[in-house]
């Protein structure tokens, strides 16, 4: 993926000539296709050019066209519609940077509600003097920014933000304690104090008038389809998954383009649609785990192999690398701390992807959240009282599942409406009055008291979706799919590939939600609606399988087998912790994790190392 930067003066004052040096210095990486520069006045662009379409190839970034500085990290999906509306040069090649300057041209501000696609850009207006910058819905590319005294600096990576000098080094604490207890990040906030991320579905605009950030794009979990037949929602969801697979296989030479295989439903459905439009098999990486059979799923990619010819690669993890073996690594492309353990994994794909020559990598991330499951089907019906709907699809779901059918009413409609308040009370007397304690043992209390942790905690989880909509738009865009979306991004650019999320398409996104709950779960079966509309595009093996593994095991077994001395030198030989740790807490874990235990390995030890190790490479 391309690289954006920029500084733009608050006070007006033309910018000095090198200001943009050490933020694109930090983004080289991210332009094996040259790299570009424009001033004007006040601002200062820098492009780090990544040719990932077609199109790409003829572009100019960020050389001003008609008054328009562009730089920008995007690929934009409805072009056709785009290039009806627009008044572009349809006999000539129009890029993707066209369709956005064309789009601000038409609608100004309001140009984001009208691009499809994965997107961060920024736009000097050279007569206005304003900086328009915008963020696609679900945050697939990033956008980092420093609002400070005298300039506003944005970039694709945090460590570039905080690499000009006019940003500060401080550590935002809540963000710390917020990692370390397993929260989300809010939206804008990350682990450097002067810097924010731009939310995805916002716009920003940096003018006389200060720096404004709005939203323009949010899921309406109000909207539903007209009444139509089953066929037809299995049709409309066909139509859009085949749509957005169809969009994200645009590349400058159909040889670079590869394809994440795990053997789960997301995955194979992609690779094995992607491969239907190919003349040459599709290149594959799958991960197999050949000590830890609770994580392997070797025997579901093999199926999707033996049904399609493909161009595979597969990579025994527990034979190539471990949770910590480099982590030094991923902590350095990120820029900070990440939430997600199985970052290594995603490396491990990456990394093979890049061996094999492809630098589009389709990946089936978001499925989970974008289908859904269905599961919110069973609190929002006992909420409504709906009883015995409830328990028909608690029926459908116990026989498909060899579970009573108390039991399913029990931890998927009965459990779930539990007010936070009764919980909380019940931890109390069972003596866990602590949020904190519940969550990690080796959050500092000082940071707790300091930070009003327990505040969030207790807030977090009081969830304002109650409809089974809201709780589908809330798992499909909060959380932590942003925080994921963007360590990948950053991890993936340091090998020269492009991760691609179909389910992540806007148009396919919308409809899901939209859809009726029992084309959802039904029969007993989730995500019913996806494994009709893939049919004979997959093995039966993969369409109908009804479990997932426990990649959490993996990584256990990694921590235990290959990084028990690299956890002991970080957190009990290296000396002091960094001050949001209780020591003695974390290497009282380190004892009983020797001992043979893992629980809270993650809370307990993989965070505060993962801190730690950061603090050492600041």
């Amino acid at each position: 993926m391309s690289g954006t930067a920029g500084v733009v003066r608050l006070d007006g004052r033309r910018v000095r000539q090198g200001s943009l040096d050490p933020v694109m210095d930090a983004l080289d990486h991210r332009g094996p296709n040259g790299s570009g520069r424009a001033f004007d006045g006040p601002a200062t662009l820098g492009h780090q050019r990544f040719v990932t379409t077609p199109e790409a190839r003829f572009g100019s970034m960020p050389m001003p066209a008609d008054g328009l500085y562009l730089t920008a990290d995007a690929r934009i999906d409805n072009r056709d519609e785009l290039c009806r509306a627009l008044p572009v040069d349809t006999d000539g090649v129009v890029t993707d940077a066209d369709l956005i300057r064309a789009a601000y041209r038409r609608w100004g501000r309001d140009c984001p509600k009208r691009l499809v696609g994965a997107f961060a850009f920024a736009l000097w207006d050279a007569d206005a003097e304003r900086l328009f910058c915008a963020r696609d819905h679900a945050g697939i590319r990033p956008f980092y920014y420093a609002n400070c005294s005298d300039a506003f600096v944005f970039g694709s990576e945090l460590s570039a933000v905080r690499a000009h000098d006019a940003v500060g080094d401080d550590v935002d604490d809540v963000a710390v304690g917020e990692f370390l207890t397993g929260l989300p990040l809010d939206p804008d906030r990350t682990f450097a104090g002067d810097v924010a991320r731009l939310p995805p579905g916002h716009s920003l605009v940096v003018s006389e008038d200060g720096v404004a950030v709005e939203r323009y794009w949010q899921p309406d979990p109000s909207r539903t389809l007209e009444s139509r037949s089953v066929t037809e929602y299995v049709a409309g969801f066909r139509e859009r998954f085949e749509r957005a697979v169809r969009c994200r296989q645009r590349s400058p030479d159909d040889r670079e383009l590869g394809a994440a295989v795990s053997g789960g439903l997301d995955s194979s459905a992609i690779a094995c649609t992607a491969n239907r439009c190919r003349d040459a098999p599709l290149a594959t990486v799958s991960l197999r785990f050949g000590d830890v059979p609770a994580s392997d799923e070797s025997a579901y990619f093999e199926a999707v192999y033996d049904h399609g010819e493909f161009d595979p690669t597969i990579v025994d993890v527990t034979d190539r690398t471990s949770p910590m073996a480099s982590v030094d690594d991923l902590l350095s492309s990120v820029g900070a701390p990440f939430a997600a353990p199985n970052l290594y994994l995603h490396r491990e794909l990456h990394r093979s992807a890049a061996e094999q020559g492809v630098s589009v990598f389709l990946d089936g991330y978001g499925g989970d959240q974008v289908v859904s499951h269905g599961f919110e089907r069973f609190p929002a019906l006992a909420r409504s009282l709906r009883l015995r709907e409830l328990t028909a699809v608690a029926d459908d779901y116990a026989a498909r599942h060899d579970q009573s059918t108390w039991r399913v009413l029990l931890d998927r409609a009965a459990l779930p409406l539990v007010p936070a308040r009764a919980r909380e009370l019940w931890h109390r007397a069972t003596g866990e009055s602590d949020p904190v304690a519940r969550r990690s043992v080796a959050v500092d209390p000082v940071l707790a008291d300091r930070t009003g942790l327990r505040v969030r905690i207790r807030s977090e989880s009081e969830s304002d979706a109650v409809t089974a909509r809201e709780q589908h738009a809330a798992s499909a865009t909060g959380g932590f799919v942003t925080q994921a979306l963007e360590a990948v991004d950053a991890v993936a650019a340091t090998f020269g590939t492009q991760p691609r999320y179909p389910f992540y398409d806007r148009r396919l996104l919308e409809y899901c939600l939209a859809l009726p709950r029992d084309v959802i779960l039904r029969n007993g079966q989730p995500r019913w609606v996806l494994r009709q509309a893939v049919g004979d595009t997959l093995p039966s093996a993969v369409r109908n399988r009804d479990t997932k593994v426990d990649l959490g095991q993996a990584f256990k077994y990694g921590l235990r087998t290959r990084d028990e001395k690299r956890l002991r030198r970080t957190l009990v030989d290296g000396g002091e912790l960094p001050d949001a740790l209780d020591m003695r807490a974390v290497q009282s874990a380190f004892e009983r994790f020797g001992d043979g235990t893992d629980e809270g390995v993650v809370a307990n030890l993989w965070r505060p190392a993962l801190l730690t190790r950061w603090c050492g490479l600041r």
